[in-house]
């Protein structure tokens, strides 16, 4: 399961509904924020564990309701080698290691 803690300005304005109770490795953790380029609402995501991030541009409110899909479409549109940890610790490593491990004998996250 992927958990994402959007920040309050993002919960305010496509009001999001949160639900604190989840609990995941951090690997699947993510937090999000809303910011303005252009005058397009984009938001930025950064994973807790790797730190690795991406930016959706253009957002509009009536994508928030397939936003599980949205996420997994864009979490898959980047090809696991390029997920290097740079300058990490060693858990953070071996952690994305061990994901491409599982991916390689055809796993799905």
């Amino acid at each position: 399961m992927i958990k994402i803690q959007c920040t309050g300005k993002l919960t305010e304005k496509f009001d999001i509904k949160m639900k604190n109770d989840i609990i995941c490795d951090d690997l699947f953790s993510w937090h999000a924020h809303i910011f303005s380029f252009n005058r397009r609402n984009c938001i930025i995501f950064m994973n807790n564990k790797t730190r690795y991030n991406f930016i959706m541009y253009g957002v509009i409110k009536k994508q928030i309701y397939n936003f599980n899909s949205i996420i997994k479409e864009n979490l898959i549109a980047v090809p696991l080698e390029q997920l290097n940890p740079i300058d990490v610790d060693s858990d953070s490593e071996e952690a994305v290691n061990d994901w491409k491990y599982w991916v390689e004998r055809g796993y799905e996250f």
